[in-house]
């Protein structure tokens, strides 16, 4: 049992240590804009018996 829970934690360090090597190298890529397109509101009448909260 203790074996296990040893290679487990090990995994999991010598994982995330690898991960992190790997990111390091890399140039950062720039991020996608969070903003989205503005969205025209629905014309009509809405469902009957909806609840308007």
């Amino acid at each position: 049992m203790l074996l296990v829970v040893g290679a487990a934690v090990l995994g999991l360090v010598a994982g995330t240590c690898v991960g992190y090597l790997v990111q390091a190298d890399r140039e950062p890529t720039p991020l996608p804009s969070l903003s989205q397109a503005t969205v025209a509101q629905a014309e009509g009448e809405g469902p009957e018996g909806a609840d308007r909260r």
